[in-house]
């Protein structure tokens, strides 16, 4: 049997009937991960966090001060690198894996920032919540905050841009939101920007 004949014969089935699907595809997925450092084929990435509905992620806001005044350094999202909102300007991040520990989140984070591991000087912002309906799921996501001096940016990995608007529409939206609530001195720890989003 085909994938499409497979999908039309369980499209009548209720999520109740699907449980041994499920069942396997889970363990399936799981043993993958353990033997790949928690990776799965970025075919299926978007689908596995759609079917767990919610995940985690942590991102760097990149601030600097240039020409313009101060603002943000956002890297572009390439279609080979990434699944969704290729061509938008995205807050570098990376979701959580199940073999990760706080070393390798971060040193996951300066290679896509820098390309290379390396320190960071960081400031913890707190955590905010939003949903990522592109991926049928919401993300619990801790952002730290990475003060760079302009001539660094020649050291950045990747396509990146300057934003001193928040709501330039090259930026993905929930990433609007995100600098935003970043932007506030008096900003909560835990923010839901699910919620509409008051400056």
């Amino acid at each position: 049997m085909g994938a499409k004949e497979m999908i039309d014969s369980m499209s009548g089935m209720t999520l109740q009937e699907l449980a041994p699907i499920f069942n396997h595809l889970a363990h399936r997925v799981y043993q993958h991960r353990r033997g790949n450092k928690g990776y799965v084929p970025l075919e299926i990435f978007a689908s596995c966090i759609g079917i767990g509905g919610v995940y985690s992620c942590v991102e760097i806001v990149v601030e600097t001060e240039g020409e313009n005044g101060k603002g943000y350094l956002l890297k572009r999202r390439e279609k080979e690198e990434e699944q969704g909102w290729e061509g938008l300007y995205q807050i570098p991040g990376v979701a959580a894996r199940i073999t990760d520990n706080p070393a390798e989140i971060f040193a996951r984070l300066a290679s896509e920032i820098f390309g290379q591991k390396r320190e960071m000087d960081l400031q913890y912002l707190g955590c905010e919540i939003h949903d990522e309906p592109k991926r049928l799921a919401t993300s619990w996501t801790l952002i730290y905050l990475l003060k760079i001096g302009w001539p660094e940016i020649e050291k950045l990995s990747g396509s990146w841009k300057f934003f001193a608007d928040a709501d330039d529409p090259l930026i993905i939206g929930h990433h609007q939101k995100t600098l935003k609530w970043a932007s506030q001195p008096n900003r909560p720890l835990l923010a839901d920007l699910r919620q509409v989003f008051i400056r």
